[in-house]
């Protein structure tokens, strides 16, 4: 099994509900055909590894699934106006992004912000400290010198984790269509 697939698996519970599902019925179809012990045991086996399995994946919170739920707080965040929480997520040492950040957010007032479609969230295990790079879609409501308007940005985030926490170290945002042409391999 590929280390892509072992996230995955805890990342979506019912694919091992079901698949341990399918195999524990074919194990007690052929014990209540072959009336075998061995098989007896082997349904309870497998019954039992899925229940673990399934509690497995509820009780361990992938890399991804870390990422996606500071996103969402994020997002909260950012519509909530709350600048100070959303200056916490980037890390100290990303100089020019925190600089970027305390001088862009001022300037609107949010009324709604929402992350529309992550297109990819891809960590990279290998580097130390692990890190991320994050492409997605967002929408916000803002208001602007009086004016109230709706953005639509692709936005790129390159995260690094600190003590079992994610932190941006830099984004980029740009027009939608500049997202749709990378996500499709246009230029």
């Amino acid at each position: 099994m590929s280390y892509n697939a072992i996230p995955i698996l805890f990342e979506h519970p019912w694919i091992a509900a079901l698949v341990g599902l399918g195999i524990t019925t074919l194990f007690a179809w052929l014990w209540l055909q072959k009336q075998h012990r061995s098989l007896a045991w082997l349904t309870l086996t497998c019954g039992l590894l899925t229940l673990s399995m399934v509690w497995a994946s509820l009780a361990i919170e992938t890399d991804r699934e870390q990422i996606r739920s500071m996103l969402q707080q994020g997002s909260d965040a950012v519509q909530n106006n709350d600048h100070k929480f959303v200056i916490n997520l980037v890390h100290p040492s990303a100089t020019d992004a925190l600089q970027r950040v305390k001088s862009e957010l001022p300037r609107y007032h949010f009324e709604e912000a929402r992350i529309t479609r992550i297109a990819s969230l891809e960590v990279n295990p290998d580097t130390q400290p692990k890190t991320a790079i994050v492409e997605m879609f967002a929408r916000a409501k803002i208001e602007l010198g009086g004016h109230r308007t709706n953005v639509v940005r692709f936005v790129k985030l390159y995260l690094m984790q600190q003590d079992e926490k994610w932190l941006i170290r830099d984004y980029e945002h740009f027009p939608p269509q500049d997202g749709l042409r990378q996500n499709h391999g246009e230029q």
